[in-house]
């Protein structure tokens, strides 16, 4: 793909002639080998160069040929770059997940999305695939025969000629044994050549937990929203942030190359163990292409066996995994039902709802009387518990005209009620009294609960049983006025 910087973009056109636009297509074999990265060297600490396989990337200031610089073939390479456009797939050819990167290079292959709907190929491909899956192995091999970047292969027919391999770019050992081995083998598919690849980068450069913890700024990261980080306790971690800059995801590298893989709070420990960092990359592009779940509700409730993640595919809308989905939905038809029973409810006739009514008050009377007697009980213990003496020391402490007073009230409440009186009639007198001379503090005293005062409403029911005795009777009235006064 070319540059987006125009500077460059410019340099590119005047070498190859046609002009380019940023959706144009050049192949990797019109560039030399020394300009192309396929692996990342690192120097260790015996002296020894460690390679690892990376995504094959340009360097900087790189420019393509007008001619192809590394295999034959250049007419047809040059032809469907002056078309303006990138060469179609051959019908012969194998799946894209099969195809060697060097196989995938040469032909121009453009990189499809496994999200993306595929359609059907018209009648003409499709008799030509039919015949080539039938034994049409010739058409093949000439398609994937290719000299100066990677393997070489070629039928046994006749002669039986052996097949030879080549390498370019970074070394790439070797052994005789090997060559000898895929030559008698005839590796004729991009699939076991890939095989024959990785096969040999696992088994000739491990990748140890050390090597990543030397390593793993230069691991090739899917996109800017990840992040390589080494914490203090041995471990290393890639991360993903999300639009809210929150860690939604991520891959941890603790005592082992088997990674914990966690998508917000769920934990995948059962990962597949990393042999090669080509392999570390594709397993972060793989975690890239999947999301968050994000819950059967909107308050962040999950079900038991939620996945943690999604696929992200742009035709489909979903968000929450199938567990969360079946929740979600078991919750909004309790929802309904609670709705429905309230509606059903308000139809009831009268009589049920006055029914209702008392049975509800009745459940609060029983709370009330349950409550006071609760009360009750706690202040009778708190009287039995104090001593006389404390109580008379702290009658003495207040004036000598309230001493008086309490006493009597202390002696009336011993007295027991009589004609279903709850008060004696001496005690309700001191009562109406104190509440004449001083209503605030009767208030008060009975609010405080300083004093066991009967209530306003309770008064005035006694002063209606009281009234006959106060009518017409001479004896009373200078009684009631030594009362009133404040000589008392």
């Amino acid at each position: 793909m070319p540059p987006a910087d125009w500077i460059q973009l410019n340099e590119w056109k005047k070498v190859i002639g046609i002009n380019l636009n940023p959706k144009s297509r050049v192949c990797s074999l019109h560039f030399w080998d020394h300009e192309v990265v396929k692996y990342n060297e690192t120097l260790l600490s015996d002296g020894t160069v460690f390679k690892s396989p990376t995504v094959p990337h340009l360097m900087h200031n790189a420019t393509p040929s007008r001619y192809m610089q590394r295999a034959s073939g250049a007419l047809e390479c040059e032809r469907d770059l002056r078309a303006g456009s990138s060469p179609k797939r051959s019908p012969n050819y194998p799946p894209q997940e099969t195809i060697c990167e060097d196989i995938q290079s040469h032909f121009c292959i453009e990189v499809r999305d496994d999200d993306m709907p595929t359609l059907s190929p018209p009648r003409s491909r499709r008799k030509l695939e039919s015949d080539s899956e039938q034994g049409n192995d010739a058409n093949l091999q000439k398609k994937c025969s290719f000299s100066g970047s990677s393997y070489k292969t070629s039928t046994s027919s006749g002669s039986g000629s052996k097949s030879s391999t080549s390498t370019t770019g970074a070394s790439k050992p070797s052994n005789s044994s090997e060559s000898s081995d895929s030559s008698d083998s005839g590796m004729s598919t991009p699939r076991e050549l890939k095989q024959h690849l990785d096969h040999s980068y696992v088994k000739e450069m491990p990748y140890t937990l050390e090597i990543l913890k030397q390593n793993y700024k230069e691991v090739l990261l899917p996109s800017k929203t990840w992040s390589a980080v080494q914490f203090p306790d041995q471990k290393t971690a890639f991360l993903h942030v999300n639009e809210n800059y929150d860690t939604d995801r991520g891959v941890v590298f603790h005592s082992s190359m088997r990674p914990n893989v966690f998508f917000g709070k769920i934990n995948y420990p059962d990962s597949p163990i990393i042999d090669n960092k080509c392999q570390l990359e594709r397993f972060l592009i793989k975690i890239d292409r999947l999301s968050p779940c994000d819950g059967a509700s909107d308050q962040g409730e999950r079900s038991k066996d939620c996945w943690g993640f999604i696929s992200c595919n742009p035709h489909k809308k979903t968000k929450r995994c199938l567990p969360c989905r079946v929740k979600r939905r078991k919750l909004q038809k309790i929802k309904r039902t609670k709705v429905n029973k309230n509606e059903k409810r308000m139809k009831l006739s009268a009589s049920y709802r006055k029914q209702s009514r008392r049975q509800s008050k009745r459940i609060l009377l029983s709370f009330w009387i349950q409550s006071l007697s609760e009360k009750l009980n706690g202040c009778l213990q708190r009287c039995e518990s104090t001593p006389e003496n404390d109580i008379e020391i702290l009658i003495n402490k207040i004036p000598q005209e309230q001493q008086q007073l309490v006493k009597n009230i202390f002696m009336a409440s011993k007295c027991k009620s009589s004609k279903g009186r709850r008060y004696s009639r001496d005690y309700v007198y001191e009562c109406m009294v104190m509440r004449m001379k001083g209503h605030a503090l009767y208030k008060k005293l009975r609010r405080e609960n300083k004093l066991p005062l009967p209530s306003e409403r309770t008064l005035l029911k006694y002063m209606k049983a009281l009234k006959p005795e106060y009518t017409d009777n001479p004896s009373v009235q200078p009684f009631n006025t030594l009362k009133c006064s404040n000589t008392i």
